[in-house]
């Protein structure tokens, strides 16, 4: 039985890889099709909008949101929701891999695209593989899929399978702290006679928000919902100390619990960097 020829490398076969591929045209002029659909701006302007409407008070994760949308439509475009494709969002992606991972890196004075352009040698620090996957591109998909049923049309990138590039940087492992540790931070921080030092880590552990959101609570915090915070002010009751491994409660004024010291205008401190003042003071322990 004769054996067919094996096809040389130097060959040029019927397979073969683009060297402009789609999701390198500029979709922001990219024909589409015509549709009467909403345009995606405002389908993710809903999106936000319901979002907001069950949050109390400023959202950080909501400006963040925001903010990635908005660079999606200045990058891609902004068209009828039903008109995208998967291409757009592989372009996006394709964009994204040269976009600095810290705002200092981004100079104000230059659109996105001059940004991304100014950094193709990856000079400054690119976005870790899982903020690009769970922050811009998530949010991005979510928004696509939000208004359905409102607008009746499809999803245009439901199933869509991506490819995340190479140079996204690999997230920064973390350690939780050990309990010796945690006793060690927790005791310190009552010995100082600070209520800053002695309740921050301590509703930290607790509730598992940052600690440069923790300063600015306004909340009452029950035994029952530790997340329940509805009031106009910080009215807890009690203060902690730990004595072998298990806390302890004494009462105290309503009054006292304020963390004047380190949201002290004076200090200067942004919430940023509040958390840092106090991730520096557990490691020197």
């Amino acid at each position: 039985m004769p054996i067919a020829p094996s096809i040389k490398r130097s060959k040029k076969g019927p397979i073969s890889r683009s060297e402009t591929p789609a999701f390198k045209e500029d979709c922001r002029t990219v024909e589409r099709n015509p549709s009467t659909k909403p345009m995606f701006s405002q389908i993710a302007t809903e999106y936000l909008t319901l979002r907001q409407s069950g949050k109390f008070g400023k959202n950080t994760d909501l400006d963040i949101a925001e903010f990635r949308l908005n660079l999606f439509v200045e990058l891609i475009g902004d068209h009828p929701i039903n008109t995208y494709t998967p291409t757009d969002l592989q372009a996006f992606i394709d964009l994204m891999k040269s976009w600095p991972a810290k705002q200092r890196d981004r100079d104000s004075n230059l659109t996105p695209r001059q940004i991304i352009a100014g950094n193709q040698e990856f000079h400054l620090e690119t976005l870790a593989l899982k903020t690009l996957q769970e922050g811009y591109v998530a949010v991005v998909k979510t928004v696509f899929g939000s208004r359905t049923t409102t607008y009746d049309y499809s999803n245009p990138i439901a199933g869509t399978k991506l490819v995340y590039p190479d140079s996204a940087r690999d997230s920064v492992p973390t350690e939780p702290l050990s309990k010796k540790k945690v006793d060690l931070l927790l005791n310190t921080g009552v010995q100082l006679g600070l209520l800053d030092n002695a309740m921050l880590p301590l509703l930290d552990l607790l509730t598992g928000r940052r600690l440069g959101l923790l300063v600015h609570l306004q909340a009452s915090i029950s035994a029952k919902n530790l997340k329940a915070y509805r009031s106009r002010r910080l009215a807890a009751s009690s203060t902690a100390t730990v004595s072998g491994g298990e806390f302890r409660t004494r009462q105290m004024p309503a009054s006292a619990f304020s963390f004047s010291t380190i949201s002290s205008s004076k200090s200067g401190f942004r919430s940023g960097r509040k958390s840092k003042a106090m991730s520096l003071f557990s490691e020197n322990l």
